[in-house]
């Protein structure tokens, strides 16, 4: 293994977000103890690692923050969506999330939190599924048949709770429907106590590039009527979208020509 792959196995384990021993992350990166320790003092003397005094675990460091925060602010869908997000936020009073479809992936790469004083768990930078999660379901739905179809073929299902959908017939019958009404919901299917509503994004090609969520707990007044939010999540989707130059006449039909 070169020096460079291992320094970005190191890192890639780091960035699960849990702090490590060293022996942890040596074990993970299939590297001796030695090495990873070179490696991982290098890092903290740049700041890209620190090191925990009282536990002696180690975590990403405040640099990878700066890296970030460089990143986010020159993305076009995070600058595309910010107004638009604050204001939906501030409408609803619950949690918004902004996903981007990436290399075949769906990301979490922008939230405001809910107005109650309940709050769910998502992170930045973590991964949503496609089969599940109101965001990555109205992605999926989206996109032409021909990715759509390799996505689905290649998908390993798990159940988060018992709504969650677990196999393809279920998945592009959902598909089919989310279409049809413009919007995607996830009924407690990711996460216990958590409903969502969806609406997908496009960009100036009049592909899918992502998706804008509400997410309601629980405890919040609609959670049992997600549908209430069905226009103001079109909506917000739509106005990113156009800001991200879709001239597309109808935000609205979901399904894209192949």
């Amino acid at each position: 293994m070169k020096a460079l792959q291992k320094v970005f196995k190191i890192i890639d384990i780091l960035k699960q977000g849990k702090e490590a021993r060293l022996f942890e992350i040596a074990q993970k990166a299939a590297l001796n103890k030695s090495t990873t320790h070179r490696i991982l003092h290098e890092l903290a003397e740049e700041g890209y690692v620190q090191v925990n005094p009282e536990t002696k675990k180690y975590s990403l460091g405040l640099k990878f923050l700066e890296i970030s925060h460089v990143l986010m602010e020159n993305f076009s869908l995070i600058k595309a969506s910010k107004d638009i997000i604050d204001q939906l936020n501030n409408q609803t009073k619950e949690t918004i999330h902004l996903v981007l479809l990436l290399g075949g992936k769906a990301i979490y790469i922008d939230k405001r939190e809910s107005k109650n004083s309940v709050r769910m768990y998502s992170r930045i930078g973590l991964e949503v599924p496609f089969y599940c999660a109101a965001v990555g379901k109205v992605i999926l739905a989206a996109m032409p048949k021909i990715h759509q179809e390799e996505i689905i073929e290649n998908l390993k299902f798990k159940k988060y709770t018992q709504h969650t959908i677990d196999n393809r017939r279920d998945l592009r019958r959902e598909i089919k429907k989310i279409q049809q009404q413009g919007y995607a919901i996830d009924r407690e299917e990711m996460q216990q106590d958590i409903v969502c509503i969806a609406a997908a994004i496009r960009d100036y090609t009049g592909g899918v590039v992502g998706a804008l969520s509400i997410t309601l707990t629980l405890y919040s007044e609609n959670v049992h009527q997600p549908e209430v939010y069905k226009d103001r999540v079109m909506l917000a989707a739509k106005q990113i979208s156009r800001n991200l130059g879709f001239m597309g006449k109808n935000q609205w039909l979901i399904n894209h020509p192949d």
